[in-house]
């Protein structure tokens, strides 16, 4: 899997504008990369709850089974762990 020792792929996990997101993946970023704060940014958008992003990534490709850096969960586990319930459920059946 390839990492991130930079804060461009940061960007991708954390910004939480779909347009800035858009534009780092038309730049080539691979949107299944681990960035520097050691997951995806579907990982990252789960937790974090935001829907719409998440939805925008699964339609561009994310991949919710990748395991994190640490390899002890992936974006459906994490949503689930910290109640993002409705993302959760759309991350299964994704």
């Amino acid at each position: 899997m390839e990492s991130d020792i930079g804060y461009i792929k940061r960007d991708l996990c954390m910004t939480k504008n779909i347009f800035v997101i858009n534009k780092l993946l038309e730049e080539g970023i691979n949107i299944n990369c681990l960035c520097i704060c050691g997951c995806t940014a579907i990982h990252f958008h789960a937790i974090e709850g935001n829907i719409d992003i998440v939805k925008f990534l699964l339609e561009k490709g994310a991949d919710p089974k990748i395991m994190n850096v640490y390899g002890n969960y992936n974006a459906i586990a994490g949503a689930y762990y910290h109640k993002q319930y409705e993302i959760y459920n759309i991350l299964k059946n994704a």
